[in-house]
């Protein structure tokens, strides 16, 4: 029969995985790119294996390696475009909302909006409104 499994046994297990997934954790920079590698190879193996079916083997690296590093600077420069869009958005943004706090701000909201011909009058502004004298006093 089976011999029952020892708690120590199930510990040292889990404290393993534990390690294991703290150095890969840790690794990540190294393993990033290998990870990168390995898929760009599991794509590109087919295709040159057919295109060398069809031409000689050094012609099929070469077209496969050039439409490889095409396809790689479309995918990159896809990805420089998305990056400067989103910069731009925010920079913007940062604009507009500074403007919409210094509106905010502003004692007298009508007047920066350019909302009225004349200049409105401002209980916060230091002078008065101009007032006409009474006829007849």
């Amino acid at each position: 029969m089976h011999e029952p499994v020892k708690p120590t046994g199930v510990v040292i297990a889990i404290c393993g995985l534990i390690l294991i997934g703290g150095a890969l954790s840790l690794a990540r920079s190294v393993f990033a790119p290998i990870t990168f590698a390995l898929f760009i190879i599991a794509l590109v193996w087919p295709f040159q294996s057919r295109l060398q079916a069809a031409v000689p083997k050094i012609l099929a690296l070469a077209i496969s390696i050039i439409v490889t590093t095409v396809i790689i600077t479309a995918f990159g420069s896809m990805i420089a475009w998305g990056f400067s869009r989103a910069v731009q958005y925010v920079i913007n943004d940062a604009a507009r909302s500074a403007s919409e706090r210094a509106v905010a701000v502003s004692p007298c909201p009508l007047g920066p909006l350019g909302l009225s011909s004349r200049k409105p009058y401002c209980p916060a502004s230091a002078s008065p409104p101009p007032t006409r004298p009474r006829a007849g006093r």
